[in-house]
């Protein structure tokens, strides 16, 4: 199938797991620990882990979650709903959007390892073994789901950050055995750990020896940290969302890509970063021009120029950049203002206003966004 005779990829598409998934992979002596799905929302991608339940709601007054799918949704997702969200389903969602390919993703599989470890809540935490089995039993489930068009449907294997070495088993398990083409892991962090703390480097090193991308995606309230979602301070779904996302791949992207400050030699992955090491010790970059020298040591010596000819010409639009953020943080509270008055609702109807409440939420946390750039590009 190509449109137009172009190929069409969803490089970021979900599937809905069944509640009793990890009751029928896990092996069998951790089967009294699996996570259970939950199922008295409609759609309910809640799972129970130990005495967790996750995602985390932030209302459970009768009716607060009533209309939350209206009839459009109703009907696209009919097909998939009759056959129980099957491999058979995901195929035709992907002939409906003419799609030739896809990475899948998961959906209660975003909240299933959403615990902080033994190692930092004690006996309430997710021990390291049990969370290497969980992602184990969500990855063998999704190699049979993609055995029903392997070549369109390509899997993204689950990790378990709780378990670093483990981890790394799983990513070579999964490349090699099953075929996947990436792995993922949400933002939220396990042990308070930053994601370019070196315990980290042995899954980054893997997935260059494989030659894999490793992916961030949250989804929703959990009990890791940081909470993107501010969510003891954000109660309604459209407040918390906005943030949730965009929030969480920033911090991932912070941490990596400030790896140059405190790398070490000695986990300096693949050799690519030997050059940033002098005499088997880390360089520290202790200024913006350590950092820049560093960065560009990396970037090929032809594309050079053009790098730097890209970054003196931003400075002329700095100007412009802090204008934007300004108008779209401005812009956002008007509308998230608006959307929760009555004059609102009774105008418009509560759908519209909070379709509206939900831009101006985004417009708000992009405009914020784009300010601390503008303010750092000073």
């Amino acid at each position: 199938m190509s449109t137009n005779g172009w190929l069409v990829a969803d490089s970021d598409m979900h599937i809905l797991e069944p509640p009793d998934l990890w009751t029928r992979y896990m092996d069998p002596r951790w089967r009294y620990a699996a996570p259970i799905g939950l199922t008295e929302l409609q759609r309910d991608m809640r799972v129970k882990v130990k005495n967790r339940v996750i995602a985390r709601l932030s209302d459970l007054h009768p009716g607060a979650y009533d209309g939350l799918w209206d009839e459009s949704t109703d009907s696209v997702f009919a097909h998939a709903e009759a056959r129980d969200w099957d491999a058979k389903s995901q195929l035709l969602a992907m002939d409906m959007e003419s799609l030739d390919s896809t990475v899948l993703f998961p959906s209660r599989g975003l909240f299933v390892l959403g615990l902080q470890s033994t190692q930092f809540l004690g006996n309430d935490g997710l021990e390291p073994d049990l969370a290497l089995e969980i992602a184990r039993a969500y990855n063998n489930w999704l190699r049979d789901f993609r055995s029903e068009a392997p070549d369109r449907m390509h899997g993204a294997a689950m990790l378990a950050p709780h378990d670093v070495a483990g981890s790394v088993d799983e990513l070579a398990r999964c490349v090699g055995d099953f075929g996947f083409k990436a792995a993922f892991m949400t933002p939220g962090l396990p042990d308070r750990r930053p994601w370019h703390d070196p315990v980290y480097d042995p899954i980054w090193r893997e997935c260059v020896r494989l030659d894999v991308p490793v992916c961030f995606h949250g989804g929703g309230k959990t009990y890791l940290e940081p909470d993107f979602a501010f969510s003891d301070h954000l109660g309604p779904t459209m407040l918390w969302h906005p943030f949730n996302q965009p929030l969480g791949i920033m911090f991932v992207v912070t941490c990596l890509t400030t790896a140059v400050i405190s790398l070490s030699c000695g986990a300096a992955f693949a050799g690519e970063l030997d050059t940033l090491c002098t005499a088997g010790q880390p360089q520290v970059a202790l200024s913006n021009g350590k950092i820049w020298k560093s960065a560009m040591a990396l970037v090929p010596s032809e594309s050079r120029g053009v790098l730097k000819q890209t970054v003196a010409s931003t400075n002329e639009s700095k100007l412009l950049l802090g204008s934007l953020a300004g108008a779209a943080i401005v812009a956002g509270v008007a509308l998230v203002a608006y959307g929760a008055t009555s004059s609102c609702k009774s105008a418009h109807g509560n759908s519209t206003c909070d379709r509206n409440a939900v831009l101006g939420a985004m417009g708000l946390s992009g405009g914020v966004a784009t300010l601390v750039l503008w303010s750092l590009s000073k």
